[in-house]
């Protein structure tokens, strides 16, 4: 069984070939759960990123820490952008995902949720947000951006930013998200820059 790692800094790691962001981590962390509405999350003993959190329906989001957990996080995106809105693998999966911190949410074990964050001098992008349909309407898309924000948060970025699908602007300002400048394509979507400003 991997040990849990809770993640620090972004490193690299070769694993069979395939370069896998993994992190600087402390392999102390124990689980913790904890009730209430927001994701919860556990710590390690030095406290600096917590790595994991489970909702009310007792899904769980983490931070990608292995190669299973990334492999799983593709799988996800793959389905809700390249089969649902028919984005090319080329522009769904790209380079920039070997510098990137991953989330993915699963449900027993199987996985319905992704996400990945970068970062860009004092800002953190949220990027590659996605849910498979069967978990959608369940509150479960807003949880993992909340899960998203406060692991950014944790690293220190309080400015926050995104492309976002110009239908999901109205749900990404229930998380504080603003429209800046004029609507533009990316993937042949209709998309908005939206920035959060601590």
């Amino acid at each position: 069984m991997e040990p849990r790692l809770n993640c620090y800094c972004v490193l690299y790691t070769q694993t069979n070939a395939c370069q896998l962001p993994y992190i600087y981590c402390d392999l102390l962390a124990r689980p913790r759960r904890i009730d209430g509405r927001r994701s919860r999350s556990y710590t390690g003993a030095s406290g600096v990123l917590r790595t994991a959190g489970v909702t009310r329906e007792g899904s769980v989001f983490k931070v990608v820490t292995t190669q299973d957990e990334l492999l799983k996080a593709f799988c996800v995106r793959s389905i809700v952008f390249i089969e649902e809105q028919t984005c090319s693998y080329a522009i769904e999966h790209d380079e920039l995902d070997y510098s990137a911190v991953h989330v993915l949410g699963e449900d027993g074990g199987e996985p319905f949720a992704a996400g990945r964050i970068r970062f860009f001098g004092e800002y953190a992008k949220l990027e590659r947000i996605a849910v498979r349909k069967r978990w959608r309407e369940r509150g479960l898309g807003h949880e993992l951006v909340e899960f998203m924000i406060a692991r950014a948060e944790e690293l220190g970025f309080k400015r926050l930013k995104m492309h976002a699908q110009a239908y999901l602007c109205e749900f990404y300002r229930r998380h504080g998200f603003e429209i800046h400048g004029e609507m533009f394509q990316e993937a042949n979507i209709d998309h908005y820059a939206m920035y959060r400003n601590g």
